[in-house]
């Protein structure tokens, strides 16, 4: 009884700790422009780490704490923005580890959270401002007219030539606006992500440190979706298909939205398999250079559909079997 006592006492201060750490981030991320970004994609591991050392209920208690707390030091929807989409990911990811699901699994569970995440976020703005995320883009693109418009005026009466009209200036903007409404859905989803495998392999980076137990990733050359991801994207792609024939839904914008997700995706399998071809052949370094050569030659749309491919083939089983016969 008093060895339970004990171990509830220990989660529980070690939970108070971890609120006051999470409170310093918190208020590094509102009060430091540069360093604040990047400590804003590193705002959900301390949540994983609590949760694999207490309960999940203490590890939510810890999040209130904090964000109340935090609140007293910045404003109040800024810590409740912060804090929740840092719990929203780092909650199911640390939950994840620790009842050691497979590496797949906890990224799609942090990619969940993370978009729950980026939802509250984008309410609070609109609760807030009274405007929508776009709106607040559109409402401010007049400034940026006129900020580009004297910048532009600036360079002729240096003698430079310039061949943008405020017009042209106008047209470019509305037009960047416009793609980045269709692409909304789809760029939501990416940066989750994004943030869920940042944060995955940030997380196991102090788990080492620190000697968490935890079950491993596995090796990025073995990384590999199943099947039935080809074929949800299929049925995906059908399914857009009708809605945009049949006009429920605006078929450019199911469109890009899935094209893009339909390339970022897959990328990643593409990327996994180049790098075991290459590893296998010339070394690490060298497949790491080849593909970041790839993206920045802007191929990853030939990536994505190489990936998609190895989905449905699984050509490093296949190169393997052919290595065992030999």
């Amino acid at each position: 009884m008093e060895e339970c006592d004990l171990n509830k006492t220990k989660e529980i201060t070690e939970a108070g700790l971890f609120a006051a750490l999470l409170v310093v981030i918190i208020t590094g991320v509102f009060y430091i422009p540069l360093l604040g970004g990047i400590m804003m994609l590193f705002v959900p591991v301390p949540i994983v780490i609590l949760t694999m050392r207490v309960k999940p209920l203490y590890a939510t208690a810890s999040t209130v704490v904090a964000i109340l707390l935090s609140s007293a030091l910045v404003t109040l929807p800024s810590a409740v923005s912060i804090g929740a989409f840092a719990f929203c990911i780092g909650l199911p990811v640390g939950i994840g580890f620790k009842r050691k699901m497979d590496g797949l699994s906890i990224f799609f569970i942090g990619t969940v959270g993370a978009a729950v995440g980026f939802f509250i976020t984008l309410e609070l703005i609109e609760l807030i401002s009274g405007l929508s995320f776009i709106g607040m883009m559109e409402q401010s693109a007049p400034m940026v007219i006129d900020t580009y418009t004297q910048m532009f005026a600036a360079v002729e009466e240096l003698g430079l030539s310039n061949t943008l009209t405020k017009e042209e200036i106008k047209k470019v903007l509305d037009e960047g606006i416009f793609a980045f409404k269709l692409l909304l859905p789809s760029l939501i989803i990416m940066s989750s992500m994004m943030y869920a495998i940042i944060n995955m392999l940030m997380s196991i980076q102090i788990f080492k440190r620190v000697k968490i137990d935890y079950k491993p990733l596995g090796k990025f050359e073995s990384f590999r979706y199943p099947k039935h991801v080809a074929y949800g994207a299929m049925g995906m792609m059908l399914l857009a298909f009708i809605l945009g024939t049949l006009e429920y839904i605006d078929s450019q914008l199911i469109t890009a939205n899935f094209l893009y997700l339909f390339q970022m995706i897959f990328a990643i399998e593409g990327a996994s398999l180049i790098y075991y071809f290459i590893k296998k052949k010339s070394g690490k370094g060298m497949a790491v250079v080849v593909i970041l050569l790839v993206f920045i030659m802007g191929l990853a749309q030939l990536v994505a559909y190489l990936g998609f491919f190895d989905v449905m083939m699984d050509l490093r089983r296949l190169d393997q079997m052919k290595q065992n016969k030999d």
